[in-house]
């Protein structure tokens, strides 16, 4: 998938969470340092994943909780 079909994807997404009334928070990605936004886990839940970034293309990890969600390089070596 192409940076332009992903950033696509990011902002549908993004947009059919907001029509629902899903509140998305703002997080800083390690790679090119772009600002997201992205929905917050429920309580008591934690979530890890790795995601594309829809400015870069780079992947990264991402870590979600019912409070914030944080980014960090994936380990290459």
């Amino acid at each position: 998938m192409s940076i332009k079909e992903t950033k696509a994807k990011y902002l549908e997404q993004n947009f059919k969470l907001r029509q629902r009334g899903i509140r998305l928070v703002s997080y800083r990605v390690p790679c090119c340092g772009a600002t997201l936004e992205g929905r917050l886990a429920s309580a008591m839940e934690e979530w890890e994943s790795v995601a594309t970034c829809p400015e870069c293309g780079e992947l990264y990890m991402k870590y979600t909780t019912d409070r914030k969600i944080s980014a960090e390089l994936l380990a290459t070596k």
